[in-house]
C-alpha cells in the first residue's frame, strides 16, 4: 500500500499468505516487491503514475534506479498514465508529444520490452461523449529480457470492465524450469514454412513511431511475442 500524505492510498496489492514478498521499494507511484518460488526469484513491479507528466519524470528515474540496483527478472504493470506513440490514441485532440518521448526514451534506456496485450485495443476512456471522446492505452505490462527469459508461457490480458473507465489487466505466466545456456541457431525449418512469410510480413506492417533503432527493436519485440 502507497502511502500519500493526507491523501488515501491509491494504489494496494494483495497477495496470498502463502507468497509472501520481500518489499523493494515503495513511493507514491508504485511498489516494487520480489518473490522466491522454487528457488528462483523474480521481481514484480504495481505502477500507478501520476497524471502529471513532471511528476511521472521521478518515477522514470526510480525505476531506471531499481532495475539497475536489482538483477533479476522484472515485470512491470499497472497504469502509467501515458501513451508510447499516438496509434494509442483515439479522439479529438492529438496527444503531446513530450510524456511520449519521455516514456519511449526511459523503456530505451532500460531495453524494457511491451508485452502485447490481449483484448481492448485501449485501456481507459474519459466516459464523454460526442466530439470530447477520448480513449488511450494506458495500462500495460512492460519487461526486462530477463524476465523473457524467465518466463517459459506468458500473457496478458483486459478483463471485463465494469464501473472503472479502465480495463483491468491480467498476467498469465509459468517459469521456466530448464536451464540451459542460450546460443544463437537459425532453424531452416522456420523459412521453409508455409505461414513464415505472412507472420514476418504481418509484424513488420505494424505501424510503430519512434527511431529507426526503436522501430526495429519494436518490430523484433513482436515477432518474437507472435512465435512464443
Amino acid at each position: 500500500m502507497t502511502t500519500r500524505d493526507s491523501l488515501n492510498p491509491n494504489l494496494w496489492c494483495i497477495c496470498s499468505l502463502s507468497i509472501n514478498p520481500t518489499i523493494l521499494s515503495i513511493i507514491d507511484q508504485y511498489v516494487a516487491f520480489s518473490i522466491t518460488e522454487n528457488n528462483k526469484t523474480f521481481g514484480m513491479v504495481a505502477v500507478y503514475a501520476s497524471t502529471c507528466y513532471i511528476r511521472r519524470r521521478t518515477l522514470w528515474h526510480d525505476l531506471s534506479n531499481l532495475l539497475n540496483q536489482q538483477n533479476l527478472p522484472f515485470c512491470l504493470i499497472g497504469d502509467y498514465n501515458t501513451i508510447l506513440e499516438a496509434s494509442e490514441h483515439r479522439g479529438r485532440l492529438a496527444p503531446a508529444r513530450l510524456p511520449m518521448i519521455e516514456f519511449q526514451a526511459w523503456s530505451d534506456q532500460n531495453a524494457l520490452f511491451h508485452l502485447p496485450t490481449r483484448g481492448a485495443n485501449y485501456t481507459w476512456e474519459n466516459r464523454r461523449s460526442g466530439r470530447f471522446y477520448t480513449e488511450r492505452r494506458l495500462d500495460r505490462a512492460v519487461s526486462n529480457h530477463a524476465w523473457l527469459n524467465f518466463c517459459n508461457t506468458m500473457t496478458c490480458s483486459t478483463l471485463v470492465r465494469t464501473k472503472s473507465d479502465h480495463y483491468p489487466l491480467l498476467l498469465e505466466f509459468q517459469i521456466n524450469d530448464c536451464i540451459f545456456k542460450s546460443q544463437f541457431r537459425f532453424m531452416k525449418m522456420w523459412s521453409l514454412h508455409e505461414g513464415c512469410r505472412e507472420v514476418i510480413s504481418s509484424c513488420w506492417n505494424n505501424m510503430v513511431v519512434g527511431c529507426p533503432i526503436y522501430v526495429l527493436n519494436k518490430k523484433l519485440q513482436l515477432l518474437v511475442m507472435f512465435t512464443l
